[in-house]
């Protein structure tokens, strides 16, 4: 008996909203055409979150279990940004995340509605840095 695979290229994968966690992640079937736009959309949609201009939400590439992280160009390829993760010393520490993202041109919108310690809960100092800020040599 002879088992045939579609040859599509479609992929099936976790993309998790907002934080890694397993209550907000979803499956989403994976096109190799699919920008991070699209991939953007199709999670707000299935998530039921309305996409406004006043917070924008991205797609981030999210490597070394969160030590590494950065937002995906609207138009850069799903698949081709995941097929690389096979060249990392940990393939499995690579995943998507779908969050807002603050920009030097929505800081002002988002400062009118939320204080300074929301819009930063996840920003990572590295202590040396701030230990040369606080001792004035700035």
């Amino acid at each position: 008996m002879r088992i045939q695979i579609p040859q599509s290229g479609d992929l099936l994968l976790e993309v998790f909203l907002e934080r890694k966690d397993p209550d907000m992640s979803v499956i989403i079937r994976v096109s190799p055409n699919m920008a991070a736009a699209e991939l953007t959309i199709c999670v707000a949609g299935i998530r039921n979150i309305s996409l406004s201009k006043e917070m924008f939400w991205t797609t981030f590439e999210v490597i070394e279990n969160g030590e590494l992280e950065r937002p995906m160009n609207y138009k850069e390829n799903i698949l081709a940004t995941v097929l690389e993760w096979s060249m990392l010393p940990d393939p499995g520490a690579a995943y998507l995340l779908v969050k807002p993202f603050y920009s030097r041109n929505n800081v002002g919108v988002i400062f009118k509605d939320l204080t300074f310690t929301i819009l930063f809960r996840d920003l990572k100092i590295d202590d040396l840095s701030l230990e040369y800020v606080i001792n004035g040599h700035v």
